[in-house]
């Protein structure tokens, strides 16, 4: 069922995203005895290219990959400029939202859960750190909320537009100028969104005899369970974006690595241009 789902994304790569935090480098693995923690940053970006060996790894080499979202959310159809991500090229490839495909689920798959475990001391959102310091604030005195996580992911599903649409947008007049007028006729693509449902959950596990409390945040956008130990899980309430899907795109004599039957030029972004977009929003 994996296999199969995911074969009809042999044209994608996989990466991940993103919250403020304290004032400690959110990019670096720390020590903690003889295991590693990081922050929430890396545990999505973990994550993504886990995926992307685990699924598009095995069913060739894609053109496309997926970056994390750490800042905004392109929409679908965004010229993007691989020197600088928060530098929109256009907005002429754009994509109404009741043109695009429905969402499509990763059929079958279970809560991706990090390999590495989370410091929550690294860096988490605010809405989250006032969910924690509010389940801490009602815990007995001395009793403190568990740092140490694990950063977990269902729920997934994708928009993607098919690769005839790619080629059809990419060829409309002002989405075509727009691309000539980018630097060296080139630009990232986002060609898709992925979604999913964030968990970060303690490696403790719930006492169900010391009376589980449920706390919802201001904009009911996470949903915090914890008990007496300090145990606890923190979980969206909904799926939201977590992955652009982006291709390098250029016109037609501007790349040589052409691919059969294309009018238009794709390519993978590099991982320095992948690393610049999943810097945003740290």
């Amino acid at each position: 069922m994996r296999t199969a789902t995911f074969s009809r994304l042999a044209l994608l790569g996989v990466c991940l995203a993103a919250l403020p935090g304290c004032a400690v480098n959110a990019g670096k693995d720390i020590g903690k005895g003889t295991e590693k923690l990081i922050g929430y940053f890396d545990a999505k970006s973990q994550m993504a290219r886990t995926l992307e060996t685990y699924f598009v790894g095995k069913v060739g080499d894609p053109n496309y990959t997926l970056v994390a979202i750490n800042g905004p959310s392109y929409p679908v159809g965004a010229l993007v400029s691989a020197a600088n991500p928060l530098d929109i090229e256009s907005r002429a490839c754009q994509i109404e939202s009741d043109a695009l495909p429905p969402r499509e689920p990763w059929g079958g798959q279970p809560v991706w859960n990090s390999s590495s475990k989370l410091d929550l001391g690294l860096a988490i959102p605010a809405p989250m750190r006032g969910l924690l310091h509010g389940a801490e604030s009602s815990l007995s005195t001395g009793l403190k909320i568990e740092k140490t996580s694990i950063f977990g992911l269902s729920d997934i599903s994708q928009v993607l537009l098919a690769r005839a649409d790619v080629r059809t947008v990419l060829n409309r007049p002002e989405c075509a100028s727009a691309l000539t007028a980018a630097e060296g006729s080139k630009a990232m693509l986002v060609r898709g969104i992925v979604y999913g449902q964030e968990t970060l959950a303690s490696t403790r596990k719930f006492n169900a005899g010391l009376g589980l409390r449920v706390m919802t945040g201001d904009t009911g956008q996470f949903t915090l369970s914890y008990d007496n130990t300090g145990a606890y899980e923190l979980r969206e309430s909904q799926p939201m974006p977590k992955f652009a899907i982006l291709a390098t795109v250029s016109l037609p004599g501007v790349n040589k690595s052409t691919l059969p039957g294309d009018e238009l030029h794709f390519g993978k972004p590099n991982s320095a241009v992948v690393a610049r977009v999943e810097a945003i929003g740290r």
